[in-house]
């Protein structure tokens, strides 16, 4: 829903032309987003209105939103209009879930829980999510989980997620959600994956790789550390994943042609 209250926004005395105004458009739009202000799939004002509302140019909001857009935080459709993204569109899942089978099909995951948890902080993890002590004391949630591609174990995944960000979760939250865990996040907890880090390394199938993916020690396979964040960039999830890449490879698409 608009807010009808005007928000004029002024340039600097140090900066001139629409850089800047459009800059202090898409911060403004980025913190509606982040309060929820528009909820996952639903559509923004028209770009006229929120020109009016900035005291702004349409084009100005029009670059700010085309950046946004680039960035996968909104999703424009051609006469309909700008729609913030929703994790659980088809789309949206395969910006987080790269792989594809080796004859080029790309085949949706389809998700199983294992296990949940909840687990006291520890100094390590306490300090890469940079929690207060009031956090800290909630401890974080563990989860893992099977994504199964044709009916086959692919990736298993450990999840660990500080407990203050999402309160209440339970297993039956996390089964009864949506498709993926991020939609969860998003939809259950108002909490959005902005983007993430990902680091790969090749390795040997160990215990849990060999139970879950049903692989036979030491067999090879890749292995993914993730870091996910939110706006502002604050840490939400770090997660290791071991994947079968028999029948699949990994692809990363950057750029914009």
């Amino acid at each position: 829903m608009l807010n009808n209250s005007k928000k004029i926004i002024r340039q600097s005395p140090k900066t001139k032309g629409s850089t800047l105004l459009y800059k202090q458009v898409k911060t403004d739009l980025i913190e509606s987003l982040r309060k929820s202000e528009w909820r996952p799939g639903e559509a923004l004002p028209s770009e006229a209105k929120l020109a009016s509302k900035y005291g702004v140019g349409i084009s100005t909001v029009r670059a700010a939103i085309a950046e946004l857009t680039i960035a996968n935080l909104l999703i424009k459709i051609q006469g309909k209009g700008t729609f913030v993204a929703d994790h659980n569109s088809n789309s949206d899942i395969y910006r987080f879930f790269r792989l594809i089978r080796k004859d080029g099909e790309k085949i949706l995951p389809v998700s199983q829980l294992v296990s949940f948890s909840k687990i006291p902080s520890s100094q390590k993890s306490n300090d890469q999510f940079n929690l207060s002590d009031k956090q800290k004391q909630l401890g974080f949630y563990n989860i893992q989980n099977i994504l199964f591609v044709d009916d086959s174990p692919t990736i298993f995944s450990t999840i660990l997620v500080p407990a203050y960000l999402f309160p209440g979760m339970t297993k039956a939250t996390l089964l009864k959600g949506s498709s993926t865990l991020y939609s969860v996040y998003q939809k259950s907890f108002g909490i959005t994956i902005t983007r993430s880090s990902e680091q790969l390394v090749a390795s040997k199938a160990d215990a849990l790789a060999v139970k879950n993916l049903k692989l036979n020690k030491g067999d090879s396979i890749i292995e993914i550390n993730r870091l996910a964040y939110t706006f502002g960039g604050t840490l939400i999830e770090k997660r290791n994943s071991k994947v079968n890449t028999k029948l699949f490879y990994y692809e990363i698409n950057e750029g914009e042609l």
